[in-house]
């Protein structure tokens, strides 16, 4: 970091420099736990769980923008098929203290998100 103006200075003849070392691969996997709850017109909810390999800590989050619950590092997205459309047809919830907006679910602060797809008549 060029000391004068606070910018990186990739030059060769710099002396001083950060190094920064990572994992090797994805630090975090996720994927479907258990079996999907299928939901049924004015019936049930249909029901499934996503769970990350390891707990997420609440501080893991995008840090270009602010540490709030829609910028959660780990941000799933879910698409649905077909013609219907969030908050005509369905709504989706979210338990284990987790969110999202409906078309991202989030895992910040636990290991697991369970959505809940609720059929509107």
């Amino acid at each position: 970091m060029w000391s004068s103006d606070g910018k990186w200075d990739d030059t060769n003849n710099r002396k001083n420099y950060i190094t920064e070392y990572g994992w090797s691969g994805p630090q975090f996997t996720v994927g479907l736990a258990g079996t999907p709850i299928n939901g049924i017109e004015n019936g049930s909810s249909a029901r499934f769980t996503i769970t990350a390999n390891k707990f997420v800590p609440s501080d893991y989050y995008d840090v270009r923008y602010s540490n709030d619950n829609n910028n959660a590092l780990i941000n799933i997205p879910l698409t649905f098929g077909g013609t219907a459309t969030l908050g005509v047809d369905y709504t989706v919830s979210y338990s284990n203290g987790m969110g999202g907006n409906g078309s991202t679910a989030y895992i910040k602060n636990g290991s697991s998100v369970d959505i809940i797809i609720t059929p509107i008549n």
